[in-house]
């Protein structure tokens, strides 16, 4: 696996796709913090969620 971001060569469409879903993501578990959502992307351009990534660490 490589990752790169943003992705050389990505279709805009494809990248339109990500944002929406990563987009949706956050609104189903009112998520309303900095972040990343992680994207497996195929060389048949689908594009698969892989992780949500928070940067500020849970406390209890």
């Amino acid at each position: 696996m490589i990752e790169e971001a943003p992705a050389p060569g990505l279709d805009d469409a494809v990248g339109e796709r990500m944002h929406a879903t990563a987009q949706r993501l956050g609104e189903a578990i009112t998520y309303r913090s900095a972040g990343t959502v992680e994207f497996i992307y195929a060389p048949d351009s689908q594009a698969f969620w892989r992780t949500l990534n928070d940067p500020f660490p849970a406390w209890d």
